[in-house]
């Protein structure tokens, strides 16, 4: 009776449609997690390499000297 069952095409269309649906599910965490490490990756290359932080802040240190000394320009 058994050795029938698992013979018969509902069975193994049961374990196809399982497998699949298996796949699908592993196969979505995984690309769901590489996406993650990409987009990580790509703001590194991106935002990390263009300019380093304690150059912009130095860029924002002179802005705001610039600003300063126009204002109290216009004052004059």
């Amino acid at each position: 009776m058994k050795k029938e069952f698992y013979k018969s095409v509902s069975f193994k269309l049961g374990v196809l449609s399982t497998i699949i649906i298996l796949s699908l599910f592993i196969s979505s965490f995984m690309f769901n997690s590489q996406i993650d490490k990409l987009k990580r990756n790509i703001d590194y290359i991106y935002f990390g390499n263009y300019v380093p932080v304690l150059k912009l802040y130095s860029i924002e240190e002179d802005y705001k000297d610039l600003i300063v000394c126009m204002r109290t320009y216009k004052k004059m």
